[in-house]
């Protein structure tokens, strides 16, 4: 509809009361054009107004209250720039935890492994031989301990 028909005072008239015979006649007279509507919104104000009153739940104004409450908590977490990082963060972590914590016993159990592999490859070499006289002398293991020295007269004559 137009904004002028919305401003028209017979209109406002129909949409708060029942229009008179008389008063959708000289509706008529005035403006032959929009007396239609005039007649359409006053059938439908009677038939409204014929409506039984809908009954209200005695619980009507709490249970409004408190779903305006959960759209503007709805909207607030929306609003919230982090609020989606706030929600993952926790799982997001506890995710890492346990990826990182099966990424640190395969490798502890790796590492066993090896451990034991290098332990009996070390256990299968042969030990060199020796004699058991040399192992009894004490003097003979010193001996074999000592680092030679430094030639001192080889040394020079390389100059």
């Amino acid at each position: 509809m137009k904004d002028e028909d919305n401003r028209n005072p017979g209109r406002e008239k129909v949409w708060r009361r029942e229009l008179t015979p008389a008063e959708l006649d000289s509706a008529a007279q005035v403006s032959p054009a929009g007396w239609e509507d005039l007649a359409l919104d006053n059938s439908l104000t009677a038939v409204l107004r014929r409506l039984p009153e809908a009954e209200v739940s005695s619980n009507f104004t709490a249970r409004v209250l408190r779903s305006v409450e959960l759209e503007n908590a709805r909207v607030a977490r929306r609003a919230t720039p982090g609020a989606l990082a706030l929600r993952w963060l926790p799982r997001f972590a506890l995710a890492c935890a346990l990826v990182v914590a099966a990424f640190v016993a395969g490798r502890q159990k790796l590492d066993t492994k090896r451990s034991a592999e290098m332990a009996r490859s070390v256990a299968s070499i042969p030990a060199p031989s020796l004699p058991a006289d040399i192992l009894e002398d004490f003097d003979a293991i010193q001996v074999m301990s000592r680092t030679p020295s430094a030639d001192v007269q080889l040394l020079a004559l390389m100059e």
